[in-house]
């Protein structure tokens, strides 16, 4: 059985950390523009435009049977 050598983590450490938080900036900001981008196709969908809500209802409507497409 090959040692364990904690000199790699300790190595890798700095680098997995910085990692760590580009991917917390980058989940914030995609959060924000997903959240606003729900927003306004949620104020679309109850609203009276019928083109608008239609592209919405599509896009809704593919977002939900990708998985299956998957």
């Amino acid at each position: 059985m090959p040692d364990f050598d904690l000199g790699v983590i300790w190595y890798a450490a700095p680098y997995m950390l910085r990692s760590t938080v580009v991917t917390l900036k980058i989940s914030l900001c995609t959060l924000t523009v997903r959240t606003i981008v729900g927003i306004v196709c949620g104020l679309i969908s109850v609203s009276d435009m019928a083109i608008p809500k239609a592209f919405v209802c599509a896009y809704v409507c593919f977002v939900r049977g990708t998985p299956v497409l998957v």
